[in-house]
């Protein structure tokens, strides 16, 4: 019985690792399939992706935050260069939390993915 607890387990670690290998998406958003993270930097801070239910009314445009290249090969292949991708500020939350990013309604880039401010959590979970 505990062979079949190892192996079950063993089973279960393989088809996570190889769920998170899925997909053609340089950069996805969180819960959605991809070969890397959806992690950004912004005036020297990172940010993680968290998807959302609930389109933000951006605010005022900030620049440009930059995804790091996808290096997922082992080395075997050039990685690709640099995305830069345009930001604006949610109203309401500062941009030291989070960041709306222009042209992607199901995304926000988060410091902090764990301590959401209200004003998030609702469009990550909007009242039914």
């Amino acid at each position: 019985m505990t062979m079949k607890l190892l192996v079950a387990a063993l089973l279960a670690s393989v088809a996570a690792v190889a769920a998170g290998c899925g997909g053609s998406s340089a950069h996805a958003a969180v819960g959605a399939s991809g070969d890397c993270a959806y992690i950004a930097t912004f005036h020297g801070h990172t940010y993680s992706g968290v998807t959302i239910r609930v389109a933000p009314v951006p605010g005022r445009r900030l620049g440009a935050a930059q995804f790091p290249p996808c290096d997922d090969t082992g080395g075997s292949l050039p990685t690709e260069p640099r995305q830069h991708v345009p930001v604006a500020e949610l109203p309401g939350v500062p941009s030291s939390v989070a960041l709306v990013v222009l042209g992607q309604d199901h995304v926000l880039l988060v410091r902090d993915p764990h301590r959401l401010p209200d004003k998030i959590r609702r469009l990550v979970h909007p009242p039914a």
